[in-house]
């Protein structure tokens, strides 16, 4: 995922150092293995899920952007990415992940569906030659997130400098 692997730690990384990357990952994982569990690990699923929500917020945007933007690079849609992205976004349960599987489906002119959970896009399914056309669109958005974080921490550097 675009957002969790990539933009998020990156982020996480330039603003607090490898620990803010570190914190990152530990409440993306425990998101990932226990969230919204029940039983024993109930609460602490719930406040790992809730904690990844707020840390994914602004990476979730920016990488649903990035999307939009590399499908333009990558030959594929912008316009009907930034159109699915903005209309499918809330449709998951997640206040993030809509964000970048939306602008993905519209990217290909496909639907990503989970049965009685969201329905993302306008088309068929998708195919196996759909692979290589969001590999494509997918590296693109990373090198655009890459790019777009380091002007970012850039400009704040230069900025926290002008201060002193």
């Amino acid at each position: 995922n675009l957002t969790d692997s990539v933009v998020a730690p990156l982020a996480f990384y330039l603003a607090f150092g490898l620990a803010g990357a570190a914190v990152y990952r530990a409440v993306n994982t425990a998101d990932a293995m226990v969230g919204y569990r029940e039983g024993a690990l109930e609460h602490f699923g719930k406040a790992a899920a809730r904690l990844d929500d707020v840390l994914s917020f602004l990476p979730a945007r920016l990488a649903g952007y990035a999307i939009v933007a590399g499908a333009s690079f990558a030959g594929e849609s912008a316009a009907r990415a930034l159109a699915v992205m903005r209309r499918d976004r809330a449709a998951t349960a997640s206040p993030n992940a809509g964000w970048t599987m939306a602008a993905m489906a519209g990217a290909l002119g496909v639907t990503l569906a989970k049965s009685g959970a969201y329905r993302l896009g306008d088309g068929v399914p998708p195919v196996a030659t759909d692979i290589a056309r969001a590999l494509r669109v997918l590296f693109t958005a990373t090198a655009l997130s890459l790019l777009v974080l380091i002007v970012a921490a850039w400009i704040v550097g230069r900025i926290a400098l002008q201060s002193q």
